[in-house]
């Protein structure tokens, strides 16, 4: 449905119902160019509420993925080595 914008100020109540019943949207224009559209309001529902039940938990979800052995690469040995050659490029810059 389109009606110009006159029409639109005139019945707006009514026209608002009229869409609010029917689900329809209406085009208003003015001068012949569509300016707005009345239509019906999205779904309320917030568009993450839409996805549940659509996740399936499979497995353990709590515990870590990687256990202690997988940072054997992470001693205190290579963390002191680290913190050695940072120092020694800050002095360089200096």
């Amino acid at each position: 449905m389109t009606i110009t914008a006159s029409e639109f100020k005139a019945k707006c109540l009514s026209l608002m119902e009229h869409v609010r019943k029917s689900g329809e949207s209406i085009s208003i224009t003015k001068r012949g160019v569509e300016v707005a559209r009345l239509g019906p309001p999205k779904s309320k529902e917030k568009p993450w509420q839409r996805l549940k039940g659509s996740a399936q938990v499979l497995g353990d979800i709590v515990s870590p993925l990687l256990g202690d052995e997988d940072f054997d690469a992470f001693t205190g040995h290579e963390l002191k080595h680290r913190a050695k050659a940072k120092r020694l490029r800050q002095k360089r810059r200096r």
